[in-house]
C-alpha cells in the first residue's frame, strides 16, 4: 500500500492561490515554498508544511496536513490585506 504524501496538498494550495485573481494582482514576488529567494520583490507569499501525519482508519489511509502560509511585505497594512485575501481563498 502506498503511503500518501503532502505533495498533492501543497500543489492544491498553490493552485488555489494562483486561481484567486485578488491574490495574484497584489503579489509581485510570487509564491514560494519555505523560503523566498534573496531578491524576491515584495509582497510575496511563503508556505511550509508544519505537520502531515498519516491516519490509518478502517483500512483506508488519509493524510491531514497543517500548512503555514505567510504574507510578506514592506508595509504592514499591505501584508494584513494580503493575509485576509489568502484566508478568503
Amino acid at each position: 500500500m502506498a503511503v500518501p504524501t503532502p505533495a498533492p496538498i501543497k500543489r492544491g494550495l498553490v493552485r488555489r492561490l494562483r486561481q484567486t485573481p485578488a491574490v495574484m494582482t497584489v503579489i509581485r514576488g510570487g509564491i514560494h515554498q519555505a523560503f523566498a529567494p534573496k531578491k524576491a520583490r515584495y509582497p510575496f507569499i511563503t508556505y511550509s508544511v508544519v505537520t502531515a501525519p498519516n491516519a490509518f482508519t478502517w483500512g483506508a489511509t488519509e493524510i491531514r496536513a497543517l500548512v503555514d502560509v505567510f504574507a510578506w511585505s514592506e508595509n504592514s497594512a499591505e501584508a494584513e490585506n494580503l493575509d485576509a485575501l489568502i484566508a478568503e481563498a
